[in-house]
């Protein structure tokens, strides 16, 4: 397990500990004895919300250094911040990850397909 992710589910059993999260009722007390402290089943998937402009990638009306992609619609230039996929690629597993961003509808489909091409982080 790497040790981003026994951090995270040690933030996780942080929280149900302290009651932040609203434990399931059970009719079967005996099954939820038997269930371990360590399945991650039992541990809720937060959801992330990534603001895109700014956070996830860096937008120009003009090329401001290489690497930056051309968005034909918008005729503006985007860059991917360093460590994105990194981090998208980490949190999947055990988040459910969002986009928000004040852009119209087009233009964020155009920059989440540059992000995550085979949609394996947004759906």
């Amino acid at each position: 397990m790497s040790e981003d992710r026994k951090v995270l589910k040690g933030f996780w059993k942080y929280l149900k500990r302290s009651n932040f999260l609203k434990k399931k009722k059970s009719d079967n007390k005996k099954q939820d004895m038997e269930k371990s402290d360590s399945q991650t089943a039992d541990i809720p998937k937060l959801t992330v919300v990534f603001d895109l402009d700014s956070t996830l990638i860096y937008t120009t009306p003009k090329q401001m250094f290489p690497g930056q992609h051309f968005l034909p619609t918008y005729k503006h230039y985007t860059a991917i911040r360093p460590y994105c996929d990194t981090v998208l690629k980490n949190l999947r597993p055990i988040c459910n990850l969002m986009v928000f961003s004040l852009g119209r509808r087009q233009y964020v489909q155009e920059v989440v397909t540059l992000i995550d091409p085979n949609k394996e982080y947004f759906e």
